[in-house]
């Protein structure tokens, strides 16, 4: 420990310390009140039912049998991925930093761990049981590590390459876009560049054969909710560098000029007095390749503007900002990092509050539930996704219609509880075979009594 310190001053350490303890909290606190969502109860389904992923889901199931593994020994609660998400997060950060520390890089070390374990996008997707905040860390690992590859061999790039991007299928980009620039630059061989190229082949074998055995409507089935228009996206991507997420923006929105007050302070901090490195030009070169990506794929294929999509960016703008600390003096890079942790633990404090929590399908279910033993007894259909219905209720995967049906037919009395508020027409046609009785509302979710006529 003593070695590891030696090089930083006591406000260094001190900074340090200070960092990795505030960064714990802003990610602990609050975190087993916040309800569940969608894509978190996913993850834990799909953790319980591996054979599942190929058929259903379009990722791929590395990630999930990490999910397995982890529920096995801490327990199948999202709230315990949730605490899978912090430990990956943090020991992606310590590899990062091992890398860094063992190539005497003390001032990149120093601005990276303050803006990596600080920044409200990472602390806000590390909170969630779902692999967007694993795939933001991964393109920051990856980032360090391409920075010393020349230290390892081919076959450690290589494995590493096929692990992160079978881990997530979009870490593709920043992994093919780093060897490209860099073999254009000509500074890696040929024989590198075909080494990262062929480290996709896994993922293009899975993704292939998902297509050969399902086709495309089956494998494009579960984005085909984006309505996303191009204005819109470009907002959405700006306020993610900011922290924004879902469903998170629904109750604490990022302001505007908010967030770019926030992100203008930070770069006017970390760039003041410094020429700007080739990593700042290469996220621009990225960021405007992924836009153009996004509209040609959009128009062409099927609409992608989801922002989320987009994580592998801010790790690219924050490793640009922290690119060229090791040129400054140890007291400079004090100054600044010390500058960016008050920025961060002001906007995190004040402003964004990562902590706070918001009521969802965890609270709508549970007083759906406590309304239903007032109640008279009544069968329950329940409409909602797969997910939750194995989630809240044990529930076979069936269709409201599929349930709701023969107990019309049978002039059966039911109670219909509808959990994302998505099922308008077999509400429209409940209204006209049969008498609502009662009905309440838990935000989106609603609970109705049905009487069919007889």
């Amino acid at each position: 420990m003593r070695k590891f310190y030696q090089d930083y001053s006591l406000t260094g350490v001190v900074l340090i310390i200070s960092t990795l303890a505030l960064g714990f909290i802003f990610r602990f606190l609050g975190l087993s009140k916040t309800s569940a969502w969608g894509d978190e109860v996913a993850s834990l389904f799909y953790a319980e039912n591996l054979i599942e992923i190929f058929k259903h889901e379009s990722h791929t199931p590395l990630y999930y049998f990490i999910c397995k593994l982890w529920t096995l020994v801490f327990g199948k609660t999202v709230l315990s991925l949730r605490y899978l998400f912090i430990t990956l997060s943090f020991l992606l950060l310590s590899l990062s930093g091992h890398l860094l520390i063992k190539n005497k890089q003390t001032g990149f070390f120093l601005g990276l761990i303050v803006l990596w374990w600080l920044w409200p996008t990472d602390i806000i997707f590390s909170r969630q049981a779902r692999h967007y905040g694993l795939y933001a860390e991964l393109s920051f690992f990856f980032l360090i590590f391409w920075r010393f590859r020349d230290q390892y061999s081919g076959k450690i790039l290589f494995f590493l390459a096929s692990i992160i991007q079978f881990l997530h299928p979009f870490m593709i980009i920043p992994v093919w876009f780093l060897a490209l620039y860099d073999y254009g630059r000509r500074k890696i061989s040929r024989s590198v560049l075909f080494l990262v190229l062929a480290s996709s082949v896994p993922l293009f074998l899975y993704y292939g054969l998902r297509f050969i055995f399902y086709g495309q409507v089956k494998v494009l089935s579960n984005i085909n909710w984006i309505k996303t228009n191009p204005v819109t996206y470009l907002q959405e991507l700006f306020l993610l560098f900011a922290g924004d997420s879902f469903p998170f923006q629904i109750f604490y929105p990022l302001s505007f000029s908010t967030s770019a007050f926030f992100i203008g302070c930070v770069l006017i901090v970390q760039l003041i007095k410094k020429t700007p490195q080739e990593s700042l030009y290469k996220f621009l070169l990225l960021l405007l390749l992924s836009l153009l990506a996004t509209e040609i794929c959009s128009l062409v294929f099927t609409n992608v503007r989801v922002a989320r999509y987009c994580m592998y960016l801010v790790p690219f703008f924050l490793y640009a900002l922290v690119d060229s600390n090791d040129e400054s003096s140890h007291h400079q890079n004090l100054l600044r990092s010390g500058a960016l942790f008050f920025i961060l633990v002001c906007y995190n404090i004040f402003i964004f509050k990562p902590w706070s929590f918001y009521e969802w399908d965890d609270q709508h279910v549970s007083s759906a539930k406590a309304t239903l033993e007032k109640l008279p007894a009544r069968d329950l259909v329940v409409c909602g996704n797969r997910y939750q219905l194995d989630y809240y209720f044990k529930k076979e995967n069936l269709t409201c219609f599929q349930v709701a049906f023969p107990l019309l037919r049978a002039k059966k009395p039911f109670y219909l509880l509808d959990i994302n508020g998505n099922d308008k027409l077999l509400l429209a046609y409940l209204l006209q075979e049969a008498d609502i009785s009662y009905s309440q509302s838990f935000r989106q979710a609603q609970l109705i009594a049905v009487d069919p006529r007889r």
